[in-house]
């Protein structure tokens, strides 16, 4: 007896659409052109839609010619078999009552493929598509569409989209990744993107966020041109627009905030600054009136290249500088420097309207002194580094701390750490972190932060208003007294810090060891002081009669006066990371005798090329080579007698350049939050896996660790002993000679870091895990 079952091909005549991907991304803003942003580019004609999404074939009655399995009494197929339909199509799996109906695959003589769930003879469930060039949908199927949850890769155009389906059509919440790497994420509506989303369009380094209508940006949302600049540059690396859009143009009210620092916030039609608005120049100048197609209407010829505008002043644009007090701008600009310091008067008893005016207040103190303010972030964001690609560089908190000690910060009751801990942000993990970045924004706010800790107690601000007050005392009598007179030896030179930077990975989880272990001992501790580290280079064994623990508390108190006074003498003080490395620094210039570099096979002290220190070689951002020879630099080197400061002495007099060899040792910013073993690097830097055994020979053959062999990092050829002419001579080494003093300091630091400080530490860990083992 004949079965009618439904199956036929239906034409595939979609309605994907592969190129919605293209027409409404925009371009990057030319960068020769201050007030024009980023343009929509042309969107390419398509004569006919591209089906990108496939088509689902349809099912109508046709006739089985033959079958092969299970029937019941009456002679319906029912049960487990294979249908072979009239037309070449083909269903094998269960049939109930005459009718398609569980689990079966289906093959269309095309070989479009079903396999998942089927319901009286209709495609619904969860199913498996797969259309005869490959490309597959797998999810949620009803009366045959794709309904529900679902991902479809297309080969072809690979381009995948995964989120919900209605009746065939992406409509709901999904993601496509589009064939040339771009992603759209958020709501769609009848294979369109509408709603709230979000598209990335990696191929132009553009993002954006917000409202979508029929495709195109409409609403209010933020479009982002991501710049590639060079790494830790000061800029913010994006221009950004934030504000309404209609059509996919900035049309309406919206702020666009350009890489270079300027900004303007206004009214948009077709692209263009249209109506009233404010334009904020990158040099603090403001323009607040109204704009004609990107041009100011009140001067129409001027347009600024360049955001650099000193045509602007001249030419008598009713411009106004950050510092002096308009009427005509808004409350919204009263904390004009966005300082973070509203926190500071949750413990005060004052009004809002006295809050507004401190904050107003503080805002003028810092624009009083901006410039020189300016300068001393320039300098010390620029401290041990050689050169940078775009003039711009961005403090560390490593350079932060050394700012601190120069300015006498720390002279108070006040540690570095515990200043560390005042300023670093609720979200930080680690407070510590030497290599977080410290914005212009973020350097102000701590100014604010570390006056209002250190003076908000006396009683001496008068009539004046607090946080003012305190402000000013410590930029007049701290920071622009004493900043930029630069203490230490980590920051003296950019070639001294290039030697360093290949051990400050691993001194510093070495100092994150110490601060673990430190609170094991005594709870309540927050960081390592000087009597714990005192304590612990004794551990190491580096305590001995060449470096005695008065020495090391002589280092202690060179570069802070609250260690000895007059008879007595403290070593609670905490110590930052920059505090540790100077000492340990000062150390081993004190514990590598001229013995000690006799014994070591090791006579080419540095890896690093001092003559021209590359700066990928370095973890800081850094001034670019033009600008060392230009007007700017100079000045801002000239201009340190303005803050009443010392130039750094001897800066000319730098040793001359050593021939060497480039360096195998890679310098990279560590990854915040990684723990790095400290038993899991050698003491020539290369990671190895840790032996038990292999250690336990260390401890035991500990006093051969100077003429350790296995150190290839900086070895060269060792001084050959002298010729025996007859028996009676005594065999003699030469003394080992160096080009210049550079070379031998740098050979000591090499040895106490690799030959002594880092063996012993990564001994001192493991004995103290083998002890709580035991325990």
């Amino acid at each position: 007896m004949p079965q009618f079952l439904g199956d036929s091909v239906a034409d595939s005549h979609g309605t994907g659409d592969e190129q919605d991907e293209v027409g409404d991304a925009q371009s990057t803003e030319e960068q020769n052109d201050a007030i024009q942003e980023p343009e929509a580019p042309a969107v390419p004609v398509q004569n006919a839609p591209y089906d990108a999404m496939r088509s689902e074939p349809l099912l109508t009655n046709v006739l089985v010619e033959l079958y092969d399995g299970e029937t019941d009494e009456q002679g319906f197929l029912h049960g487990y078999g294979t249908a072979y339909f009239q037309g070449g199509n083909i269903y094998k799996g269960h049939f109930e009552r005459g009718l398609m109906h569980g689990k079966g695959k289906y093959v269309w003589q095309d070989r479009t493929i079903y396999e998942g769930d089927f319901m009286h003879n209709q495609l619904s469930g969860h199913g498996l598509y797969v259309w005869p060039d490959d490309s597959g949908y797998e999810g949620e199927v009803k009366n045959g569409l794709r309904h529900g949850q679902g991902t479809f890769r297309c080969a072809s155009t690979p381009c995948v989209y995964s989120g919900m389906w209605c009746d065939g059509k992406r409509h709901g919440h999904g993601t496509l990744k589009y064939a040339s790497g771009n992603v759209y994420e958020g709501n769609w509506k009848n294979n369109i993107r509408h709603g709230q989303g979000t598209m990335n369009w990696y191929t132009s380094n553009e993002k954006y966020t917000g409202e979508w209508f029929n495709g195109v940006q409409q609403g209010y949302g933020e479009h982002t041109w991501f710049l590639r600049r060079v790494k830790d540059s000061q800029y913010p690396l994006r221009n950004r627009y934030v504000g309404s859009f209609v059509n996919g143009l900035r049309h309406g009210r919206g702020v666009f905030y350009y890489a270079s620092g300027a900004k303007y916030d206004g009214e948009w039609l077709n692209n263009m600054k249209h109506g009233k608005g404010m334009f904020v120049f990158k040099n603090g100048m403001v323009f607040k009136g109204i704009f004609d197609s990107d041009h100011m209407l009140e001067y129409p010829d001027i347009n600024p290249s360049g955001m650099i505008t000193p045509d602007i002043a001249s030419a008598g644009l009713p411009v106004q500088r950050p510092g002096t007090p308009a009427s005509t701008l808004s409350a919204d600009w009263a904390n004009g420097l966005e300082l973070n310091i509203a926190f500071l008067f949750d413990d005060r008893d004052i009004d809002l309207d006295q809050r507004e005016l401190e904050v107003q207040q503080v805002n003028y103190v810092m624009l009083q002194h901006i410039s020189k303010l300016k300068k001393i972030y320039t300098f010390y964001s620029s401290i041990g580094i050689d050169q940078s690609q775009d003039n711009t560089s961005v403090m560390t908190r490593m350079q932060f701390c050394r700012f601190l000690k120069d300015s006498h910060i720390h002279h108070g009751d006040t540690s570095l750490p515990e200043i560390l801990r005042l300023i670093a942000d609720d979200r930080n993990e680690d407070p510590y972190y030497p290599w977080e970045n410290i914005l212009m924004r973020d350097f102000l706010t701590a100014l604010v932060i570390i006056a209002n800790h250190m003076f908000a107690d006396e009683d001496r601000h008068g009539n004046q208003l607090l946080l003012p007050w305190c402000l000013a005392k410590l930029v007049s009598e701290y920071v622009l007294e004493h900043a930029c007179d630069m203490g230490g030896i980590v920051y003296t030179k950019p070639s001294i810090t290039m030697e360093l930077t290949q051990y400050f990975d691993k001194a510093y989880s070495i100092y994150k060891y110490w601060m673990s272990q430190a609170k094991q001992c005594q709870p309540g501790v927050l960081c390592v002081n000087m009597r714990y580290m005192l304590w612990i280079l004794n551990d190491y064994g580096l305590i001995n009669e060449g470096l005695s623990a008065k020495n090391v508390i002589d280092i202690f108190a060179s570069d802070d006066p609250c260690v000895a006074q007059d008879e007595f003498i403290s070593l609670e003080v905490e110590i930052s990371f920059l505090e540790v490395l100077e000492v340990l620094v000062q150390c081993a210039e004190v514990y590598v005798t001229e013995n000690m570099l006799r014994e070591s096979p090791t006579t080419r002290p540095s890896t690093v090329d001092t003559s021209q220190a590359p700066s990928a070689k370095s973890r800081h951002s850094s001034l670019s080579a033009g600008q060392l020879d230009s007007p700017d630099n100079e000045s801002r080197i000239s201009n340190h007698s303005v803050l009443n400061v010392i130039e750094e002495k001897n800066e000319d007099q730098s040793p001359p350049a050593i021939e060497q060899k480039p360096t195998d040792v890679k310098v990279e910013t560590p990854v915040r939050g990684m723990e790095i073993p400290i038993l899991s690097i050698t003491a020539s830097g290369e990671s190895k896996q840790l032996v038990i055994d292999d250690h336990i020979d260390d401890v035991k053959n500990d006093e051969t660790v100077p003429g350790d062999s296995q150190d290839t990092d900086h070895s060269q050829t060792a001084p050959p002993p002298c010729d025996k002419k007859n028996g009676d001579e005594q065999e003699k080494s030469d003394p080992v000679i160096f080009e210049d003093d550079f070379s031998l300091w740098c050979l000591k630091i090499s040895v106490f870091f690799k030959k002594k400080f880092f063996p012993a530490a990564e001994k001192y860990e493991l004995l103290n895990k083998i002890a709580h083992e035991n325990m």
